[in-house]
């Protein structure tokens, strides 16, 4: 066996024909090939790692080498890799299994797990959180019919798995855009398969200490979210479809009547001319741009729907355009792929092409400019086709070079984005850009939503696992169709819907054609009082999210987290589905089901406060608590101090002049983020950052960072009943 330094620790090992490539990363992280797969259609940031790396010479036909103070490698003869944390094995890959099949190349990995193993990520797959015991494969599907943890592949291949095995957790990740196929010990009961549909042995590890460092390492790898505008965390309401103005206005008029808090009103495909993209219908639209701006004077944007499928029209401009330039999917005769979509006829643009996406931008942002449209959503880019999944052979021209559709899937979604994710930094905005389909590199560019589900029970009690699962897989801004896309939902179940998402990140409520209207207002009073309670308590949190949000892009900190994030050594939080923390402060257990009041809580060791009744509870054990239909379980962290806003009806930065500082405990902390909330200019350093600190009685404000002109005019401090106001100081200390 010989070693060797190619470059700046990458180190290659070999013995007889076989060569085993390690490339040593920061943030305790490892890229191990034998084949390396492409990446020319994906960007990662690999940050070589900077210490020195201690090896040992081969003994026993066995090299030896720490990566960290507890960590360590050996590889064998047969390049055979074996990890151990403490001198115990925790994870070794089994990378000898290339091979050929009758339908083509093929390469898996294998590892081993424990008895008590649990394994997580892999996105949006509609299952709990726990993955173990099934199968998936990774190509991006849109099957409208799926319901629960059976079906194998969704919208969305992000391949990226957190596991916890011989009580130690890891993280992998898969970089190639071939469809993956994930045995996670369905066959055999503790063997992990992972097979790759072509002959590259590639993949990263991540063997930090704990899941924050895990996930923080792999999101820097993959690209760290988007920092997302303010308003993107206010009330966001949709439907297929609003069909015209007047509709549009009505939900404007009801929000308002019923007080209700509202950011922003989607329009699905029925603003578009016969389903071409960045087109308006001018019998239901007839002023889109007045519409846009009279919604505006009210605190509310405007979000439009734009398709993948492009309609076969020769005097469409942008088919036209496509065509011309050979952008389109082609068959293997090069002739045009046509497929069928909401337009008809359709074909699939190669976004990824340079020339073909500075195109789509430059459509994009005259749309935007034109009818002062707030943000893009992206749909129908798996890419899906009514007549079925476009046939691997189909190609797309990228820069130059033929991708077959088998290579070029699971990026198209990402290639799409792209177009867009930069229409509103000329006007020095932050984009509004996000998308059904995508893969792990993809959040960089856009935020997600979870797709079609149902207006059905086990849909909301799985939107926390499948929310939780697209975080930690580094889609940290995420969320679902509050109440349901599909079929009809009620009272109950829209109310205990609002509850148990009121803190997840992208909170909209959408529902489909031909169902039961949605909105809050077509219920009962109870249901719009309710709804607004939620909506009130949401904003008041406003500061606290967007202070996540700002760690989020800049530490790939998940906001919202599984239980076990925040707590890794609590074993009890490992299959914990139907509770969630925000950021280390907050912990919501909702109820999920049909008809419940009482339900038992899970609360981590430490003390917790109710943050409706002030009451306090002894952690580390379950209690019970019954729940009525107006109520939902919301427990502060002893310790924490809480930033909130209040009153607000829409999110507009600069008219937001008091800040609330909410005190839980006899020593607390807390942090605040500050910016205008839209623009760019945080990346110039014009923010404020603050560190609260209560002790002995006394609070005050430190101003870590001062590069913004805070609009805040006066500063309330509270805790329990006490409550005192003081003009707007950047430090302060003052009794409490």
């Amino acid at each position: 066996m010989n070693y060797q330094f190619t470059d700046k620790n990458h180190l290659e090992v070999s013995s007889g024909s076989k060569r085993l490539h390690l490339v040593f990363l920061e943030n305790a992280s490892i890229h191990v090939y034998v084949n390396e797969c492409p990446k020319d259609l994906i960007e990662l940031n690999e940050v070589l790692e900077t210490k020195v790396l201690r090896i040992l010479p081969p003994s026993d036909g066995i090299l030896k080498m720490s990566l960290s103070e507890s960590v360590d490698l050996e590889i064998d003869e047969k390049l055979n890799l074996r990890f151990l944390h403490a001198g115990h094995e925790f994870f070794s890959p089994r990378l000898n299994n290339a091979k050929k099949t009758k339908r083509n190349d093929y390469a898996e990995i294998d590892f081993d797990i424990s008895d008590d193993a649990k394994i997580y990520g892999l996105g949006d797959k509609m299952a709990p959180m726990n993955r173990r015991g099934y199968s998936y494969v990774n190509t991006n599907t849109d099957d409208s019919n799926h319901q629960d943890e059976l079906f194998p592949s969704l919208y969305k291949s992000i391949n990226y798995l957190l596991v916890r095995s011989f009580d130690r957790f890891f993280g992998l990740y898969f970089p190639s855009t071939y469809a993956y196929e994930y045995d996670l010990a369905k066959a055999s009961l503790n063997e992990v398969k992972v097979g790759l549909r072509k002959d590259y042995l590639d993949f990263y590890l991540f063997y930090g200490d704990d899941p924050k460092q895990i996930t923080s390492a792999y999101s820097l790898l993959v690209g760290h979210p988007y920092f997302i505008r303010m308003k993107m965390l206010g009330n966001q309401q949709s439907r297929w479809s609003y069909e015209d103005e007047k509709m549009v206005r009505e939900v404007a008029k009801q929000y308002k009547k019923f007080d209700l808090p509202l950011d922003y009103i989607h329009l699905d495909i029925h603003h578009m001319d016969g389903y071409r993209d960045f087109t308006v219908d001018k019998i239901r639209f007839p002023d889109l741009a007045k519409l846009a701006d009279d919604l505006k004077r009210q605190g509310i944007g405007l979000v439009t729907i734009n398709d993948a499928g492009i309609k076969v029209d020769p005097d469409y401009e942008i088919y036209a355009k496509c065509v011309e330039n050979g952008w389109e999917a082609k068959n293997p005769d090069g002739t045009s792929f046509i497929g069928r979509v909401w337009p008809g006829d359709s074909i699939f643009p190669a976004y990824s092409n340079k020339g073909c996406r500075e195109f789509f931008f430059d459509k994009a942002k005259e749309f935007v400019t034109t009818y002062h449209v707030d943000g893009i959503w992206n749909d129908m880019n798996e890419p899906h086709s009514f007549t079925g999944p476009l046939p691997d052979e189909v190609t797309f021209e990228v820069d130059g070079k033929k991708r077959e559709f088998a290579e070029y899937h699971n990026a198209f979604p990402e290639g799409m984005v792209r177009c867009f994710d930069e229409v509103y930094s000329e006007a020095n905005r932050r984009p509004y850009v996000f998308t059904r389909a995508c893969m792990a590199t993809t959040a960089k560019y856009a935020f997600a939503w979870n797709g079609d589900n149902f207006s059905l029970w086990h849909h909301l009690g799985l939107s926390i696992p499948q929310i939780l699962s697209m975080s930690l897989s580094n889609f940290m801004i995420d969320g679902v169709d509050i109440g349901g896309f599909g079929g009809d939902g009620n009272k109950e179940l829209l109310i205990r819907w609002c509850e148990g998402n009121i803190l997840m990140p992208f909170f909209r409520n959408h529902s489909s054609l031909h169902t039961k209207a949605q909105e809050p207002y077509a219920y009962d009073k109870e249901t719009v009082d309710i709804y607004r309670k939620y909506l009130e308590f949401r904003y008041r949190m406003i500061p606290y999210l967007y202070t996540l949000a700002h760690r989020v892009s800049t530490l790939g900190e998940m906001m919202v987290r599984p239980l076990f994030y925040n707590y890794p050594e609590d074993k009890e939080t490992y299959e914990t589905n139907d509770e969630y923390m925000v950021g280390d402060a907050l912990l919501l257990a909702p109820i999920v089901n049909q008809g419940q009041t009482v339900r038992a809580i899970y609360l981590p060791k430490g003390i917790w406060h109710d943050y409706f009744t002030g009451e306090t509870y002894e952690g580390g054990r379950y209690i019970m608590m019954k729940l009525a239909l107006d109520e939902t379980a919301v427990f502060v962290k002893d310790g924490s101090i809480l930033p909130e806003f209040d009153g607000l009806k829409y999110i507009d930065k600069k008219k937001i002049h008091r800040i609330t500082y909410r005190v839980f405990g006899e020593k607390a902390d807390g942090f605040l983020y500050e910016d205008d909330g839209d623009s760019l200019n945080y990346l110039k350093g014009k923010f404020n950052t603050y560190h609260i600190h209560y002790e002995g009685g006394k609070v005050g404000i430190q101003k870590d960072h001062r590069g913004y002109h805070s609009t805040f005019k006066e500063i309330v401090f509270a805790k329990g009943e006490k409550q005192i106001s003081v003009p707007y100081q950047e430090n302060v200390e003052e009794e409490l």
